[in-house]
């Protein structure tokens, strides 16, 4: 009777043991964003405990969408092959290259409206033996993030500087009850979310810089999201971004703010440095003038030519003669002087 019951036992135990080898695991849920006409990878992987080679022989991969119903994308396995149902248009693509390393990753091309909602990634060991999954869910958005202003802001360390931030009603639209706010950032890496400043003057503070952060609530229902930084200081310096959004992530506008500013020290060193260039053009643009006279008087003075004179007891001038053709007075009773003749008289 004992060994009835307990071979009984032993063939409900076998199915019992197999049925929770096939028990279904949520490894994941994954939140996705993209762009109209985007392409975003739709993540998915297994770790190697669940491929193990015994248990991965008749493993397959079986992609879907969850709405109202489940509708079967694709299949594939780590051998390569691949069983297609609905590719979107050819526009879901594997990337086969991975699958060995337990990557079942999708890529979703040119994103549409309707590919939002909750796709599952489910890996099945034996027909209808699922074992583990992954949920993703997949919003498609129509907005587009456009850059309004890009503007340098200069000052001093330890100062207050005012960042401007404005958005028109051609951004903001005019329902002011609308789910609209600005993000403030520092854009380092990574990105630094300062503050957020919604239309009906709601704010929430990530980092106010230890209370160095100035909003204007009550002026953000007019699209005014400026904010004042208080004593400025070196880690202060940078690109700031004020972004608009609508909703969660839809981007809709941004500004950049570039704060930079120069010690004193280096300011005095470049004021003598112009100073002194100035003195160094004014010296040489007065030499250069002085020369310019002189060589100007100098060429108004008479010119001299050698005239011949000879001598005799009493000095006398006279033009020089030749006592007959081809000859000349005498070398050792003559000089030679110079007659003046003014440049007028050539």
């Amino acid at each position: 009777m004992l060994c009835e019951f307990g071979l009984l036992g032993l063939l409900l135990w076998i199915p019992v043991k197999g049925l929770n080898n096939c028990k279904r695991e949520r490894v994941s849920t994954t939140a996705l964003t993209t762009e109209l006409q985007s392409d975003v990878m739709l993540p998915c992987y297994f770790e190697s405990a669940l491929l193990r080679p015994e248990k991965a022989e008749d493993a397959a991969v079986v992609w879907s969408q969850v709405s109202t119903t489940v509708l079967n994308l694709l299949e594939t396995n780590i051998h390569g092959n691949v069983r297609l149902w609905d590719s979107k248009g050819g526009r879901m693509k594997l990337l086969p290259k991975f699958r060995n390393y337990g990557n079942f990753s999708v890529i979703l091309h040119k994103a549409q409206l309707s590919d939002q909602g909750l796709y599952r990634c489910e890996l099945i060991q034996r027909i209808n033996c699922s074992t583990a999954y992954q949920d993703l869910n997949l919003s498609v958005t129509s907005c587009r993030s456009q850059p309004l202003t890009s503007i340098n802001i200069t000052t001093e360390l330890q100062s207050d500087v005012l960042l401007p931030c404005y958005f028109g009603p051609a951004v903001l639209g005019s329902d002011k009850t609308a789910d609209i706010a600005a993000v403030w950032s520092q854009q380092t890496i990574p990105e630094d979310n300062l503050m957020e400043i919604r239309l009906q003057g709601e704010v929430m503070f990530w980092k106010n810089r230890d209370g160095r952060i100035e909003p204007f609530p009550k002026l953000s229902a007019s699209g005014n999201f400026s904010i004042v930084l208080h004593k400025v200081q070196q880690s202060d310096l940078g690109l700031y971004r004020c972004e608009l959004f609508k909703g969660i992530s839809c981007g809709l506008a941004y500004q950049d703010f570039y704060i930079s500013t120069f010690p004193e020290a280096h300011s005095s060193i470049q004021y003598w440095h112009y100073l002194l260039g100035a003195a160094v053009t004014v010296f040489l643009l007065s030499v250069c003038v002085f020369f310019m006279q002189r060589r100007r008087r100098h060429s108004e003075d008479p010119l001299y030519v050698n005239t011949y004179f000879y001598q005799k007891k009493d000095v006398e001038v006279r033009r020089p003669q030749c006592t007959s053709r081809g000859s000349h007075p005498k070398q050792e009773d003559s000089v030679y002087v110079n007659w003046v003749i003014n440049k007028r008289e050539r």
